[in-house]
């Protein structure tokens, strides 16, 4: 290996092995050489099993397996659950003629993300296993002649852990659907669609002044702290910010001297003590609005028992003690008294001479 004026990284890839737990590890490091002179440290480290259930090699151990089995399970499961939502989407778009009605529903979307990472996950074990990795002499011993690399193997494994984890924290998210069943469960559902509207405005707000601070960040603090050296670093230091982190105040005075205690200053004052308020603002409008329905809900329901309890009351009708077809018989025996009194006041209205003489009018 030979290092000159003219590099401008160096980057050491191997694979090791840990026979107690059947792991493999890519292991990569790379040192990146600035035109300043700098050198900048990377490193990176990916695990990754070949076998992806626990003592199957073959197919006679896969179908003694009860995590064999289970998978085939949650599969079947999912492949049911996507036939359902393609017919759903099928009879939507044949009476309406268009889907709109059927992607404007957001339990439906997130069916879909539900759907589209397992999916997704299933793609990426496929390549993994039809990679010639795979069935290569890794997978059969460990000692062998010629290196192979193990970095994309790794990064596939990985992927579809991670679009695994995507469709489960999106399967907890569906528990909100049912929560609605009950009113005192389904507030916080009803507290995050009636502040829908107003939490849309206040993100957007929020992303344009986190894009201007990070922006300016980036010029003052670029060239003397690393976390802001690029964008996606710079915007995860503010929001460590925003959430309280703020042991950085040494370093933007060292790195921009009065400019940095400006910028940390203006920055806690917009985002944390206004625009932070503002949103538990929006929250607690919400929460209010929506307990007050609530409230409105159950004394409207306890008067509407009361007058029945007090009608039943007049008719003579005890709900504790009469059963459902004697009440319907006092109840049109009642009907049929109004009816007869009604009938008898019109009678007597008939009889009744016309009036004489000049009218008043």
């Amino acid at each position: 290996m030979w290092l000159d004026e003219q590099t401008r990284a160096v980057v050491l890839s191997f694979s090791i092995y840990n026979g107690n737990f059947d792991l493999y590890a890519s292991c990569v490091f790379k040192f990146e050489f600035t035109p300043g002179g700098t050198v900048l440290p990377q490193y990176s480290f990916k695990m990754l099993k070949f076998f992806l259930w626990e003592g199957v090699s073959d197919m006679a151990s896969a179908l003694d397996s009860p995590q064999v089995w289970t998978d085939a399970v949650v599969y079947l499961f999912v492949l049911k659950n996507t036939l359902g939502e393609l017919w759903t989407w099928a009879k939507i778009r044949w009476r309406y003629g268009t889907s709109l009605p059927y992607f404007s529903n957001i339990w439906n979307m997130m069916e879909v993300v539900n759907i589209v990472p397992f999916f997704l996950a299933l793609a990426r074990r496929i390549t993994f296993m039809s990679r010639p990795e795979f069935s290569g002499q890794y997978k059969y011993n460990v000692f062998v002649t010629r290196y192979q690399e193990l970095g994309h193997m790794a990064a596939l494994y990985q992927e579809s852990f991670v679009f695994d984890s995507i469709s489960i924290l999106v399967s907890v998210l569906k528990y909100f659907k049912y929560l609605r069943l009950n009113e005192q469960t389904n507030m916080l559902w009803a507290v995050l669609t009636a502040a829908g509207r107003d939490i849309g405005f206040f993100m957007f707000t929020l992303v344009l002044f986190l894009s201007s601070f990070t922006l300016v960040g980036m010029q003052l603090f670029g060239s003397s702290i690393e976390g802001f050296t690029s964008y996606i670093n710079a915007v995860s230091m503010l929001m460590q910010m925003i959430l309280g982190v703020v042991d950085m105040y040494t370093d933007l005075i060292v790195a921009a001297g009065p400019y940095g205690a400006i910028f940390f200053f203006l920055f806690i004052i917009f985002m944390f003590l206004i625009l932070i308020n503002i949103f538990l603002a929006i929250l607690n409008d919400a929460y209010a609005g929506v307990k007050g329905d609530m409230e409105e809900k159950v004394e409207a329901a306890l008067r509407a028992a009361e007058e029945k309890a007090e009608e039943n009351f007049q008719l003579g009708i005890d709900d504790t003690t009469v059963s459902r077809r004697d009440r319907a018989i006092a109840l049109a025996a009642a009907a049929r008294g109004r009816f007869h009194r009604f009938k008898s006041r019109v009678k007597s209205l008939r009889k009744r001479k016309p009036p004489t003489g000049v009218s008043d009018f």
